[in-house]
């Protein structure tokens, strides 16, 4: 006769419950892992959503060309001598809003690629616009100076501030962007603007109020200048 072989059923079951916790556990994980992944990515896609509207909403315009510090030139040749229109680009003037002063150079002065060109000032507080260009100024718009709060209306052919006489023509080009050099430029510029701006403020914003006010002061009422620089004189 065999002898009785004693088996502990409860350790047995044990083992098998704790696999089946195991188990429980890991899918609760994997659950919350890509229920964490589609948020992710519906975010994402929110994100690229905003970011694209953002991108149609200002202006590249294709034979222009752009300094970094969101000024451009339109080049016109007139007796084998090249003259630069200069001015603010789109992305400035609704950065900054309605402007109140332009502190703008004299005709004569040499204008250096990379320094301050002119200054523009709301309320009581200034702030140094980057010279796209090499060269002597020639003119400044008188109209728009006396009325710089029409900066943010009419065509880019209206808005010009400055007409430059370039030197140092070919130098200055290659440091500036055009066609897609500039487009892409732009919507890293927009990029970096939309990761600045806290997400509570967007529902408030609307193009008549980025108009006046520009985003800079939108997003920062007292410190307006700081946000600004950050975009169009960043070494500041």
């Amino acid at each position: 006769m065999g002898g009785f072989q004693y088996k502990d059923i409860f350790a047995t079951k044990g083992i098998e419950y704790l696999v089946i916790l195991a188990f429980l556990a890991l899918l609760v994980l994997y659950i919350r892992l890509l229920n964490k992944q589609a948020k992710g990515a519906k975010q994402k896609e929110s994100d690229e959503g905003k970011l694209m509207s953002l991108v149609g909403f200002f202006t590249v315009i294709a034979d222009y060309y752009y300094h970094w510090g969101h000024t451009w030139i339109k080049i016109e040749k007139i007796d084998g001598e090249e003259l630069a229109w200069v001015g603010i680009n789109d992305f400035a003037k609704k950065l900054l809003g309605k402007v109140d002063e332009f502190k703008m150079p004299m005709p004569g002065t040499e204008l250096v690629q990379g320094e301050t060109g002119w200054k523009v000032k709301i309320s009581d507080k200034e702030i140094e616009i980057i010279s796209p260009v090499n060269g002597i100024v020639q003119e400044i718009n008188e109209a728009l100076v006396k009325s710089p709060k029409e900066l943010t209306c009419g065509s880019f052919s209206h808005n010009w501030l400055l007409k430059v006489k370039a030197t140092k023509f070919e130098s200055s080009v290659n440091n500036l962007l055009s066609g897609n050099m500039a487009t892409t430029w732009m919507y890293e510029e927009i990029k970096q603007l939309q990761e600045e701006i806290p997400e509570d403020l967007w529902a408030n914003f609307t193009a008549e109020k980025i108009q006046t006010q520009g985003f800079a002061r939108l997003v920062n009422e007292n410190n307006w200048d700081s946000f600004a620089r950050k975009f169009l004189n960043p070494s500041k």
